[in-house]
């Protein structure tokens, strides 16, 4: 191992033997638009023939009404198609999810109604079960002639009431 005077030492020579090695450029050197420069000058150097040559070039790469109104045609046909097919594409999508929604909603309808009734049922037995309390209590309850005999002293014609 070394010591940290030995690191240090070290890494000071790595950094000056990568500094020595950089390039510098001093923007005399090199300008960035010094190739599309050449290339234009070249361009300009360029015979650029006669009248009739030019014109000669140009009627290669013309086309004739003919021709134009044909491609133009089977274009606008190709986007006709192309067109078609993207609005059936996209109607068959949305009756799909027209389709599956429905099925969902339908499914969530049902088992709602389901979950109404199967309350509904709860709640018809909790008040039956509390129908029958009360007249379990009530049953057990003392009557108004035993009541008066407690509190008046006088003899109760019935005890309970079954």
């Amino acid at each position: 191992m070394g010591t940290l005077e030995n690191d240090n030492a070290q890494i000071t020579n790595q950094i000056e033997t990568c500094e020595s090695q950089k390039r510098v450029d001093t923007g005399l050197e090199y300008q960035p638009l010094e190739r599309l420069q050449n290339m234009l000058e070249e361009w300009d150097n360029q015979d650029m023939g006669t009248k009739d040559d030019i014109t000669d070039y140009a009627h290669e790469l013309w086309k004739t009404t003919e021709k134009f109104e044909k491609e133009l045609k089977n274009s606008m046909k190709g986007h006709e198609i192309e067109l078609k097919k993207h609005k059936f594409s996209s109607a068959t999508r949305i009756e799909w999810i027209k389709h599956k929604t429905s099925n969902y909603i339908l499914s969530l309808e049902e088992s709602l109604h389901l979950l109404k009734i199967k309350n509904n049922q709860n709640i018809e037995n909790m008040n039956m079960k509390l129908s029958e309390f009360e007249s379990r209590i009530l049953n057990q309850q003392v009557e108004e002639p035993e009541l008066s005999h407690l509190m008046f002293g006088k003899p109760p014609l019935l005890k309970y009431r079954i």
